[in-house]
């Protein structure tokens, strides 16, 4: 039966060009390290020596963790790119040796190669693509493996910021001989009519040998491919009802696989003259443009703090997102479902080459499980798009998309000027990116083709930010000001959203953006280092652009004023309300300024002379107060309000914590940015911020500066048990508490280090003793060995001397208490360490040996063994290795 370990914890992390590497032109080193299998050298290395790296856990994106400057690429959110290294040691157990063994990375930023005990096991261009690598012939069973990851971020797939490092899970997969391949397995539900749902499972096997495929749905099990459903719940955005079934592979009554897939049923259908319908319903798409960074942690984004961005959204109004412009991580998917959203899956590169063509193949066949995936987006804003050579690589990319996928329509993100070839020749519904006013040209050139505002809006603004400044990189929320907050293809929500509405054959559109990211820091540039494209800012505290799109998309009756009241008295103010009613009426202390008519494309600014005391809005529809919102001049006190974004966790989560200042009527205090400091027990700090564009603090900085009001600070557990969080601020404590459970899934832990010797050879038998300086010299051990994988060694039977030697990697420190371990060694022997005799066994010997090297005061490489041959059976079959600090 199938395993699977979590494989985040203790990893070791330095970057490249913090470790020394020798460069050398010999010939040796060069043929044995990079021709031999199974032999390396450099931190790719099973010996090389990281113990004095530091320990990091997954997902760990690296290029946050560094101080923003001007001098780097505004794109990246002006922090320095380059290669990192990451190692970890581990066991696994002799039960597992006649397994199946794969070794998974859901993401690695950007490019990266990937060794396993000395053999270069995967390399990937790609860092959305998830690596499944079958590691089965390379790992050692009763001594550590190691997994050695080199990855570089220097060269980019983006203009955004992609961050650095494994910024994914990773697991380790154990499987039966025969089992299901890497996401084989592809569920798919078809409406019959008059309630009857056909449920139909496909799988690809491997080495399957008379095993049956048995699914188990609702406590019943199906041995047919093919069964049926009466009268499920249905699933929509509004209405999130998942199923689970589980598809096993069966043998003699054992199971030898099992696949668990959340089921949706759900029938989709766009439409050329109306638009959207899910499950014979009619909607519009509400949707939102999203990066997949956050806050503190850059693109290390678990699934809680998914639900917490996705929950956010979710408030706002929002059903759709388009997951711009790149895949995002599984357990975003899973959030989706889970909450309700359809997605507008898009693959990053829009190519039919066989790299990019496999790259799809992965996407499609990952994602095609889920009921919130509702089409896939195969381009966004390509130069080939309206070209012959365009439409070659779409049909070339949709029929190897169809192989694994018929269920979806295919789009894409389509940006001026429109054309009559090209892509449009195969797009099942066209993706507008902007290019409003195409929608009716578009429309009356290609009436059968439906379209969706693929990418829209994109207008600019600071939370709570009235007045443009330039020089800190700040925007109105309240401006329409070409090269602040708009640019010339750019709309405000309301005007972005008219004109989706007003158009029934517009299936709806997906807002640039939902939150704010880093990199791409327009209008101003530096010191901002985050978008400002957000109807959220970066660790997702709403802007007013967050109240608008809630006016626009509700149905329920939305009335909200973001500004706070207060001033001087008669300090002209400008105040907007956002709301779908259909009068507001305003009252200054109870005193009316009149009903007006309220237009939620284009709210109102009302200019507002200040009196202390509180701002009233009432809203009516048909003359009826349907919903009122009042506000007050701030109080006297301040109160620290902390919200934790889950009450229980498990040891593999994290948790956010958003802290407020507030007053003693709940206003939240946006002109007093304040210092606030947290200390944790049974916590981690792993990312802090402030939505502030322009904010440089340390990403993981146990102080954080009240921007507006509101501060961010995302914790890791220790333990299980409870994590608690104590908040100062000036005189003001606040603590609050999440408990903490074991995670559900089963981690492999780091083994303790140990520096294997590494790159064996031997010499030849030679008649005499070989000189000190021959001992370790590559032409004298000139033949590559393996040592430590209980192999008999040439040298039996034979009669003379020969030479094995080994190299460690060790930095020269006296102090570090350490031990030379040989085990299984056998024959009549003397150890050398670089050129100094160690130890010397005087007689024949068989078993282990252990060397006390507290005293030794060097760099230990090479290792070196001399046999004294006398014709018995003699030699090594088992370990080198250094322990540390035993």
């Amino acid at each position: 039966m199938k395993e699977i370990f979590l494989f985040n914890e203790g990893w070791k992390f330095k970057k490249e060009c913090e470790i020394f590497s020798a460069v050398t032109d010999d010939y040796f080193d060069m043929y044995r390290s990079n021709t031999k299998t199974g032999i390396m050298s450099g931190p790719k290395s099973i010996a090389f020596y990281d113990e004095d790296w530091k320990i990091v856990n997954l997902p760990h994106d690296w290029v946050i963790e560094e101080k923003p400057e001007k001098k780097y690429s505004a794109s990246q959110g002006n922090r320095p790119q380059g290669v990192v290294w990451y190692r970890k040691h581990f066991r696994l157990e002799d039960k597992h040796k006649d397994k199946k063994i794969f070794l998974k990375f859901d993401g690695i930023a950007i490019t990266s190669e990937i060794y396993l005990n000395n053999i270069k096991v995967a390399v990937s261009d790609g860092g959305y693509t998830p690596i499944n690598i079958d590691i089965t012939d390379f790992v050692f069973f009763g001594r550590n493996n190691t997994v050695a990851v080199r990855a570089d971020c220097s060269c980019k797939e983006g203009w955004w910021y992609e961050g650095g490092g494994i910024y994914r899970n990773t697991y380790i997969i154990i499987k039966e001989n025969s089992h299901f391949s890497d996401n084989g397995v592809f569920v798919t539900t078809k409406n019959n009519g008059k309630g009857v749902w056909t449920v139909d499972v496909e799988a690809e096997t491997i080495n399957v040998d008379d095993c049956e495929i048995v699914s188990e749905f609702m406590e019943k099990e199906y041995k047919n491919t093919s069964f049926e459903v009466e009268n499920p719940l249905l699933w929509s955005a509004d209405n999130p009802n998942l199923y689970e079934i589980k598809v096993k592979l069966v043998k003699d009554n054992t199971v030898y696989d099992e696949e668990i897939i959340k089921l949706g049923f759900r029938e989709i259908k766009f439409d050329k003259d109306s638009g959207f319908y899910i499950n014979g319903k009619n909607e519009k798409i509400k949707g939102v443009c999203l990066h997949h960074d956050h806050a503190g942690v850059g693109v290390a984004v678990d699934k809680n703090i998914l639900k917490y961005r996705l929950g956010k959204l979710k408030e706002m109004g929002c059903n759709a997102i388009r997951t711009s412009h790149n895949p995002q991580s599984p357990e975003f998917y899973e959030v989706c479902d889970e909450l309700g959203f359809y997605i507008m899956d898009e693959v990053r590169h829009f190519s039919s080459t066989e790299i990019c063509l496999k790259e799809l193949t992965e996407f499609v066949k990952r994602d095609r499980n889920h009921p919130s995936v509702i089409m896939w987006s195969l381009f966004n804003e390509e130069p080939l798009q309206c070209c012959v050579m365009g439409e070659k690589i779409i049909k070339s990319m949709i029929d190897t998309l169809h192989k694994y996928d018929t269920t979806r329509v295919v789009t894409g993100g389509m940006n001026g000027p429109l054309e009559i070839s090209g892509v449009v020749k195969y797009t099942d519904v066209m993706g507008f990116n902007y290019l409003q006013y195409g929608y009716d040209e578009f429309h009356k050139l290609f009436p059968e083709i439906p379209i969706v505002g693929s990418e829209t809006g994109s207008y600019l603004s600071t939370r709570d930010e009235y007045v443009t400044k330039k020089e800190t990189s700040h925007v109105s929320c309240y401006e329409k000001v070409l090269w602040k907050n708009l640019y010339p293809w750019s709309d405000t929500p309301g005007g972005t959203w008219e004109y989706i509405m007003s158009r029934p054959y517009v299936a709806g559109g997906f807002y640039w953006t939902g939150l704010d990211y880093y990199g791409e820091t327009g209008p101003f540039g530096w010191p901002g280092i985050t978008s400002n494209f957000g109807a959220m800012d970066i660790c997702g505290f709403p802007k007013d652009n967050f109240y608008w799109h809630k006016a626009l998309w509700n149905d329920d009756y939305v009335l909200e004023i973001p500004r706070f009241w207060g001033g001087k008295d008669g300090e002209i103010l400008n105040i907007v309300c956002y709301s779908n009613c259909e009068t507001v009426e305003l009252f200054v202390n109870g005193k009316s300024l009149g009903e007006n008519k309220n237009d939620m494309y284009s709210p109102q600014i009302h200019k507002i002379p200040y009196e202390s005391g509180s701002l009233k809005a009432v809203g009516k529809v048909d003359g009826k107060i349907v919903i009122e919102k009042e506000i007050k001049s701030y109080g006297n006190k301040r109160i620290l309000k902390v919200a934790a974004s889950e009450n229980n966790i498990t040891t593999a989560d994290t948790v956010i914590f958003d802290v407020y200042l507030k007053d003693e009527y709940g206003n939240l205090i946006k002109n007093e940015d304040k210092n606030i400091k947290i200390t944790l027990e049974n916590g981690v700090l792993i990312g802090s911020a402030n939505g502030d564009n322009t904010n440089h603090q340390k990403n993981n900085s146990d102080t954080q500066t009240l921007f507006h009001g509101c501060a961010q600070f995302i914790v890791r557990p220790k333990q299980q048990g409870k994590t608690e969080a104590f908040f100062e601020c000036e005189n003001m404590t606040q603590k609050c508490e999440v408990y903490v459970d074991n995670a559900t899934m089963e981690s492999i832990l780091p083994s303790k280090y140990k520096a294997y010797a590494n790159n064996h050879r031997m010499s030849d038998v030679h008649p005499a003793y070989p000189l000190t300086k021959e001992i370790t010299n590559n032409l004298y051990t000139w033949i590559p060995t393996m040592i430590g994988v209980e192999k008999s060694l040439m040298m039996s039977g034979k009669i003379g001397y020969a030479t094995i030697s080994s190299t460690i990697n060790m930095p020269e420190n006296s102090d570090i208490k350490k031990k030379l371990i040989i085990e299984k060694i056998t024959g009549d022997f003397d150890v050398y360490l670089n050129d100094k005799k160690v130890y010397s066994s005087q007689k024949f010997y068989s078993g282990d040996i252990t060397i006390n090297l507290d005293d030794f005061d060097g760099v230990i490489n090479p290792v070196g063994v001399v046999f004294k041959l006398n014709g018995e059976d003699c030699g090594i079959a088992g370990n080198i290795y250094i322990e540390f600090n035993c």
